[in-house]
């Protein structure tokens, strides 16, 4: 499951102009580099970018749920709602997998420097929360790991903000092919 992502505005127009656009809203210091669960970070909404809380607190116990699993997201109480009327897109440069020999690797797009992960959010007690949505790890990430972040293209970014009746496809779609490699090298 997704546990980290890499936020970095170095030399990613992208990323640097998300900051820039919550810079102007508000006051709020952008969180760059290793982005951990229970921390706020930039998410992308219809409207534009916002800085929300990553993690939906649980039901019973402490800690927040900070993944929701794609296949399953629609049945769930804890998610249908958000994902149906509330989805967002979480901006990273990568995301972090660990093997199961505790090995840490890295993984990003191929030619682009920014993902979007695809996620949903809410509010809890006056704060809005986001989770990232995953999915079965393709040929790229099943070595090292059964799961991995929904990735969304770029140009399907309004479909997913704004078209409901595309969710399902975009929930099932085949995920790209990404470059890895081991973290700490």
């Amino acid at each position: 499951m997704c546990a980290t992502y890499v936020l970095s505005e170095k030399d990613n127009e992208e990323i640097a102009q998300i900051i820039s656009e919550i810079n102007q809203r508000s006051r709020e210091k952008v969180n760059t580099g290793d982005i951990y669960p229970n921390t706020k970070a930039p998410v992308l909404l219809s409207g534009g970018p916002q800085m929300m809380l990553w993690g939906f607190p649980r039901f019973s116990g402490s800690g927040v749920v900070y993944n929701a699993r794609s296949e399953t997201a629609l049945e769930k109480t804890m998610f249908k709602e958000s994902v149906e009327k509330r989805r967002c897109a979480v901006p990273a440069t990568a995301f972090f997998e660990w093997s199961k020999d505790k090995k840490k690797y890295s993984f990003w797009l191929p030619g682009n420097k920014t993902l979007y992960l695809g996620g949903c959010y809410s509010e809890f007690q006056g704060v809005r929360r986001y989770t990232i949505l995953t999915t079965a790890a393709n040929a790229s990430v099943s070595p090292v790991h059964h799961r991995m972040p929904l990735i969304l293209h770029k140009d399907i970014l309004d479909e997913w903000f704004e078209n409901p009746v595309e969710v399902p496809g975009i929930l099932r779609a085949s995920q790209p092919e990404l470059v890895q490699r081991l973290a700490d090298s």
